[in-house]
């Protein structure tokens, strides 16, 4: 635990940088906003990983794809990358890896540890606790999360931890995600 605990954080200090108010410079898995995909994966890998159930992927402006177990990979099992549909370049808009625990207060004290690196890495960022939220995916009420927001000028940092229950998995992870202002911008309006 303590050696995953040692990775977590040595993995958020790889995403920082001197430019605390630009996203590009943030990364994951030495990946960027603004980056192509295809410095990374072959364009086959991108095609063959792009959920085709996704909600981001229902109006037609983005889509996205989870890419499992790259050997690259040093972090994370898998991300998950978004694009703009129809962008021959793969350039992208948004990133975000997760680690999964057996019950939410590992979840939780893990949030609260980040999001300490966080705001020590980005005290000029417009940082929003939110309280615990029920799941609006979840009609029964027992699915939340709670998510940690840090606003910066080019786009979006968000730590959540999710408990979902155990009709739609049971799965309690956190998900640290990084998008861009315009993708943001998208997908806070894109269900309204």
């Amino acid at each position: 635990m303590k050696k995953l605990l040692a990775i977590i954080v040595l993995s958020l200090y790889f995403i920082t940088t001197s430019h605390a108010d630009d996203i590009g410079d943030f990364q994951i898995e030495g990946i960027s906003i603004g980056d192509s995909a295809l410095n990374y994966f072959s364009e086959e890998e991108i095609k063959k990983n792009i959920r085709k159930n996704s909600y981001v992927n229902s109006d037609g402006k983005f889509y996205d794809a989870n890419l499992n177990n790259f050997k690259f990979f040093k972090t994370y099992k898998n991300i998950q990358v978004n694009f703009k549909k129809n962008d021959k370049k793969y350039i992208i808009q948004a990133i975000s890896g997760g680690f999964f625990y057996d019950n939410m207060e590992q979840c939780l004290i893990k949030q609260k540890e980040i999001d300490k690196d966080l705001k020590k890495m980005f005290p000029d960022a417009n940082r929003i606790e939110y309280e615990k939220k029920f799941h609006p995916a979840d009609k029964t009420n027992s699915s939340w999360y709670k998510p940690t927001t840090f606003y910066l000028k080019t786009g979006v940092i968000d730590l959540v931890c999710y408990d979902w229950n155990d009709d739609l998995g049971g799965s309690k992870y956190i998900l640290i995600s990084i998008d861009s202002k315009e993708f943001h911008e998208w997908l806070r309006t894109a269900n309204n």
